[in-house]
């Protein structure tokens, strides 16, 4: 399931570009919480892939969209950057 969460997250974000346009013009200018950022950005973080994990929430940033917290995805960025922070002190 990790695995197919990890390639339709990636197809889906792949083809967020095409899709945006039309999803601002439904939601009156905004582009609505789209999760696959977030869940897709969890996956890398849990398999300790930091570096792709923030890459995903720039391109959410990038893109506009909200994840719906108080810090939205650069606080979630920082929160990574942490993670991957304190990993690197445990290791020899």
């Amino acid at each position: 399931m990790r695995q197919i969460c990890r390639e339709v997250g990636q197809q889906h974000i792949d083809e967020f570009k095409d899709i945006a346009p039309a999803l601002k013009i439904d939601m009156g200018g905004v582009l609505p919480r789209v999760v696959t950022f977030q869940h897709l950005a969890t996956v890398f973080t849990e398999d300790r892939e930091y570096e792709v994990a923030i890459h995903v929430c720039q391109t959410a940033i990038d893109f506009g969209v909200s994840d719906g917290t108080k810090g939205g995805f650069h606080g979630r960025i920082a929160k990574i950057r942490k993670k991957q922070g304190s990993e690197r002190d445990v290791l020899p």
